[in-house]
C-alpha cells in the first residue's frame, strides 16, 4: 500500500515540475495549452480557449501583492512589444481558489506573418 502512495506522489510531483506552455495568438486569443498548463491554471481546455490576455477573469497580481492587469504581465508584454519578457506573476488558481506564484519567459515568435506568444511556465513557491 505505501508503494502505491509513494508512486502517486512522484507521478503528481513529476506532472507539477513539468513546465507549462501557453500559446497566445496576435490579437491575444488563446491558442493552445499543454495539460501541465491547464492544470497548474485551473482551466478545462475549452474554458482556457474561450479567454484572452486581456481577460478581466485573469486574476494576476504583482510580486507586491498588488493587483496586476493581465496585459501587463509577460506575455502581454511579448505581445505587445515584440520582444522576449520574463517575470513572476501571482495567479488565483481558478478551480481551488488558492494563490499561486508563476516564474515566466513569454517569446514571441513569427508564425507566417503573425506574432504569436508562447509563455513558458513553472509554479514556484514563494
Amino acid at each position: 500500500m505505501a508503494l502505491i502512495v509513494i508512486e502517486r506522489a512522484r507521478d503528481q510531483a513529476s506532472r507539477i515540475n513539468r513546465p507549462c506552455l501557453v500559446v497566445h495568438g496576435p490579437g491575444g486569443e488563446c491558442l493552445d495549452a499543454n495539460a501541465s498548463a491547464l492544470d497548474a491554471l485551473g482551466l478545462t481546455r475549452n474554458e482556457f480557449l474561450t479567454r484572452k490576455i486581456v481577460d478581466p477573469r485573469w486574476d494576476t497580481y504583482s510580486t507586491n501583492g498588488r493587483p496586476l492587469a493581465p496585459i501587463l504581465c509577460p506575455g502581454g508584454v511579448a505581445l505587445l512589444s515584440g520582444v522576449e519578457a520574463r517575470g513572476q506573476i501571482g495567479l488565483t488558481h481558478l478551480l481551488s481558489g488558492s494563490r499561486r506564484w508563476l516564474d515566466l519567459v513569454a517569446s514571441p515568435v513569427d508564425d507566417r506573418g503573425r506574432r504569436v506568444v508562447y509563455v513558458q511556465f513553472d509554479v514556484i513557491t514563494r
